[in-house]
């Protein structure tokens, strides 16, 4: 999987010019650990950057050079656990942990290069009875002063998963489940407004 970055004709993208990959090892190892690593436009520089488990993303902010990513390695299977939010600025490589302790990142959108929308969750072991799984709450994070706040409440026994930020629209799209029925949710951009889509 590689996502080029996005360009923006007015900056200068000399230094930016790279594409992101996911590096898989064999196919067993590949279930509990790859490698997020970027690629020089040229082909000449490769830096790996993270760790990140299968079926986890990665997303370029929307105009900048700062990429998103859900780090950690681990199947889900052996716990909701050791999954964060990470934000690396390109090429400087600073690194931004925005998940807090004794909790897990499970998907994220990008709303603007300023914030992201998370579905956050307490770490928790594995359960194979779906009502003891983990489940999920959307936070919006101002990843420059950290400031977070909680957008979604869904009901008791229900999570929000999987946001998607609809640009042209200005709304915000979620999964809201219970791990065995699904339902799409759309509010505005700050939670509010939220109603049964799908």
């Amino acid at each position: 999987m590689q996502k080029a970055r996005p360009i923006d004709p007015c900056r200068d993208h000399s230094l930016l010019m790279q594409k992101v990959h996911i590096v898989h090892p064999t196919a067993s190892w590949s279930m509990d650990s790859n490698m997020l690593c970027v690629l020089s436009s040229d082909g000449k520089k490769f830096e790996p950057l993270d760790e990140m488990a299968l079926g986890f993303e990665f997303n370029w902010a929307p105009t900048s050079n700062l990429l998103g990513y859900i780090q950690g390695g681990g199947r889900m299977i052996f716990g909701f656990k050791n999954k964060n939010l990470n934000v690396k600025e390109l090429p400087a490589l600073q690194s931004l942990i925005l998940t807090p302790e004794n909790f897990v990142d499970l998907s994220f959108t990008w709303q603007s290069d300023k914030n992201v929308i998370v579905s956050r969750s307490p770490g928790i072991e594995w359960s194979n009875k779906p009502s003891k799984r983990a489940l999920p709450i959307l936070f919006r994070i101002d990843i420059q002063n950290k400031g977070q706040k909680q957008i979604g409440f869904p009901p008791i026994g229900y999570g929000d998963f999987n946001p998607e930020f609809l640009y042209l629209n200005q709304k915000l799209i979620w999964t809201r489940s219970n791990w065995e029925k699904n339902e799409v949710w759309i509010s505005d951009p700050d939670g509010k407004s939220a109603k049964k889509w799908i």
